[in-house]
């Protein structure tokens, strides 16, 4: 039987969104499955790489990327942490590479698009079922089955009843950690609010908010709110809404109702106790005036990382520590706090100081163009399918910038590499939308 390379390049993109959750120890599906992918494209094309004209040259910047983590390597402390790291972005390099290249026109984009939807709602229903203790996807850190997959479960059965009745409850789906699994859902939701269907849009807009709640991922809550406001702003033809909400807010700021406030934080509501709890997140994380460094909560310790990477970037005359080189100085200097961390936490940061001030401005004016050429599409578009796409990203991109946040770091988290490549193929399908129009005319 002939095999089909689309078939494998399907396959690829499947395992690019199940990541760790089909893996035994550290070998996942999504690696065998590069391997394949490699040997049958090269296979196919007699040994000859084939790179094909693009659109436009918004890829061009992951290229610059690998250039710079690898020549970083001179100068990095531990050669082995940024050949590690290295790793993880040759593989999500790979992911955007693969989807660049592969979805060439608008019927490959909503035919790679129809797997993604199939597999995120096969995960948002496993969500749901791990939130309500109903099943467990077995690679889970809450897994029973682990020790079949070379992998520990990180639950003390010892816990009160209480602590492991909320832990049990957490889903995880494919994505291991809690907050990897909320970015996901941040990711996703838009594409569930600006679907057409009224019962998509509600249903799906329901489950990815309940599963972010579960995972109690207070930035991915306060990211989830930010997409719902910019749908408004930016979106929807019902700007009254955000505009009655602002001025509600402003009324409480200049009027400083109090009562709200009290009431909020008297309430058994646990929406609202989050969404104070992360409004004094927030006043605690920009207050470095006095930082107890005995402190363990969880806004001290990412302070203390987040100076002690500053302190390493300067040193380097903000050239960069070198690729993965921001977790070696935290270990350097003994970790921090009680379980020793020596990630970032902070994702922004951590590709501030391992790659430096350059490439992070060159990041930032990246990030900044994506977004002004989704929004450009939406507004001038008249096809509905790049209209959808372009909004989905567009918010999907706002939402995960803060998102992202809570994550330890996302550099091996598949989610972002198949959003950045998402957003260059809808623009790039744009473009060449925009010259078969011309040309027909």
């Amino acid at each position: 039987m002939k095999i089909k390379f689309s078939n494998i390049v399907k396959l690829f993109f499947i395992s690019s969104v199940i990541g760790v959750g089909i893996s035994y120890s550290k070998l996942y599906f999504f690696h065998i499955m590069l391997i394949i992918l490699i040997f049958f494209y090269l296979y196919k094309n007699n040994y000859v790489l084939k790179i094909k004209k693009l659109q436009t040259n918004y890829h061009y910047f992951f290229y610059f990327m690998l250039f710079w983590y690898a020549i970083s390597m001179i100068w990095s402390s531990n050669k082995i942490y940024s050949l590690r790291y290295l790793a993880y972005i040759i593989f999500g390099v790979s992911i955007i590479l693969v989807m660049i290249y592969y979805c060439d026109n608008l019927e490959k984009q909503i035919e790679i698009f129809n797997i993604f939807k199939i597999i995120f709602v096969f995960e948002i229903i496993l969500c749901i079922l791990e939130a309500l203790q109903l099943f467990r996807w077995p690679i889970s850190p809450y897994s029973f089955s682990l020790k079949f997959f070379r992998r520990e479960m990180k639950v003390d059965l010892n816990w009160s009843s209480n602590i492991l009745n909320e832990i049990f409850s957490t889903p995880t789906g494919f994505h291991w950690n809690p907050n990897n699994l909320a970015t996901a859902m941040v990711i996703i939701f838009p594409f569930f609010i600006l679907d057409k269907n009224i019962f998509v849009k509600l249903l799906g807009s329901f489950s990815i908010f309940f599963i972010i709640y579960k995972t109690d991922s207070r930035t991915n809550l306060f990211a989830f709110i930010i997409q719902i406001l910019s749908y408004f702003i930016f979106i929807s033809k019902k700007k009254y809404l955000y505009i009655i909400f602002f001025i509600f807010l402003i009324l409480i700021i200049v009027l400083n109702i109090n009562f709200v406030i009290d009431f909020a934080k008297n309430s058994s509501n646990k929406f609202l106790i989050k969404i104070l709890d992360f409004s004094d997140l927030i006043k605690n994380y920009l207050d470095y005036s006095n930082i107890n460094f005995s402190d363990t909560s969880s806004v001290s310790i990412r302070k203390i990382l987040i100076l002690n990477g500053l302190e390493a970037l300067k040193k380097s005359c903000f050239l960069g520590v070198g690729a993965g080189n921001s977790e070696y100085i935290q270990e350097l200097k003994g970790g921090v706090g009680s379980r020793n961390i020596t990630s970032m936490h902070f994702f922004w940061f951590e590709l501030l100081v391992d790659g430096g001030i350059v490439f992070f401005i060159f990041l930032l004016i990246w990030y900044f163009k994506i977004l002004l050429k989704l929004y450009f599409i939406y507004n001038r578009s008249a096809n509905y399918i790049l209209k959808y796409f372009s909004s989905s990203t567009f918010i999907s991109l706002i939402g995960f910038f803060i998102g992202c946040i809570s994550a330890s770091s996302v550099i091996y988290f598949f989610p972002m590499w198949i959003l950045y490549g998402f957003s260059i193929v809808t623009i790039n399908n744009y473009m060449m939308y925009k010259k078969y129009q011309f040309l027909k005319i």
